[in-house]
């Protein structure tokens, strides 16, 4: 088993134990697990159609599915895009690179299902974008889920609030 397996296995451990014990949301930090170089991005890029907390957002409020190979969600000229998953709202990505310039919020009854798909939050300095769970759900199958890493190689972590919500994580 190599290291970066083993390291992800123990993390998800933790995280299961907090959950169990924890009555507070509990925060876990991932570092990138993919190599990030948004100029080799994407084969396709979305851009925002909506607002959320007053940034540009790509709000998904219905089924969509895609399956192209890179997919960069980010604002207009590079900046800051939030994917934001209402309620009734379902993305399902497989067989893909999923990357996010902003946060990704699971709001009540909103889902992501990503199957055979990287997913990372692209940040310019640790901790800047997070996942936030409040009351949607995340099903993860044979995925890497995190944040990016800088130019030098080092990682720009990620949050994950769980506040509310779900994740179901198979081979991840």
């Amino acid at each position: 088993m190599n290291l970066h397996l083993w390291n992800n296995a123990v993390r998800a451990l933790l995280v299961a134990g907090a959950l169990l014990w924890s009555s507070a949301p509990v925060v876990a930090q991932f570092g990138a697990a993919i190599d990030e170089d948004s100029a080799s991005m994407p084969d396709h890029r979305i851009t925002a159609n909506g607002t959320h907390n007053g940034q540009p957002a790509f709000i998904v409020r219905s089924h969509l599915r895609l399956s192209w190979k890179d997919i960069l969600i980010e604002g207009s000229g590079g900046g800051r895009c939030d994917l934001v998953l209402e309620d009734a709202g379902q993305l399902s990505v497989a067989n893909s690179r999923l990357a996010v310039r902003g946060n990704i919020y699971f709001r009540e009854g909103g889902t992501l299902r990503l199957v055979d798909t990287d997913c990372s939050l692209l940040n310019s300095i640790p901790r800047e974008h997070h996942y936030w769970f409040e009351g949607g759900t995340l099903y993860t199958e044979r995925c890497s889920i995190g944040g990016s890493e800088n130019a030098n190689g080092a990682s720009n972590v990620s949050g994950i609030w769980l506040n509310r919500g779900l994740w179901r994580a198979v081979d991840t």
